[in-house]
């Protein structure tokens, strides 16, 4: 029997098109969930120190402030000239609001987060992290201004801000 030059030629071609269509119609684990509709870590990644500071999160009552603020557009304009750099700023037109800043991220997967306050007298400090996302975690690749705005309650007197 002689093969053609056609068909040695054609049989890898041939071989590696099944291969190809096997391959696509194989069925494949789809992974559990990673983010909520909030960006944040899901449980199923949560290693003992994640799962301690979610702890330490519980304590925070937030008797004492509100995360609900209510933007206006002077606000908003308030934030966009402080939101580039990292830190702590008060609201000078309403001066229960403060903003904590990230400042410039060269990604998405960046967050600002209350993790304790404690009250002393009239004061309160209000600690707080910036997370950031994992080595292997799929972020969008722009330019962000991760920031919380944060209302004290009218009876507070001095509002100081701890990094973690």
């Amino acid at each position: 029997m002689k093969i053609s030059k056609k068909c040695i030629v054609l049989l890898p071609i041939v071989i590696g098109l099944i291969l190809i269509i096997t391959a696509c119609g194989a069925e494949v684990d789809e992974p559990e969930e990673r983010f909520e509709d909030n960006d944040s870590a899901s449980e199923n990644y949560k290693d003992d120190d994640d799962a301690k500071e979610e702890e330490d999160m519980d304590k925070v009552d937030g008797n004492y402030f509100s995360q609900d603020v209510k933007e206006d557009e002077a606000l908003k304009n308030w934030i966009e000239g402080k939101k580039h750099e990292e830190g702590e700023y008060q609201y000078p037109e309403d001066e229960r609001i403060y903003m904590i800043a990230a400042g410039e991220r060269n990604t998405g997967g960046y967050s600002v987060q209350i993790i304790g306050e404690e009250r002393d007298g009239e004061d309160l400090t209000i600690s707080y992290r910036i997370n950031a996302p994992g080595p292997d975690d799929i972020v969008t690749q722009a330019i962000t201004y991760p920031y919380l705005l944060v209302e004290v309650a009218e009876d507070i007197g001095e509002v100081s801000f701890m990094k973690k």
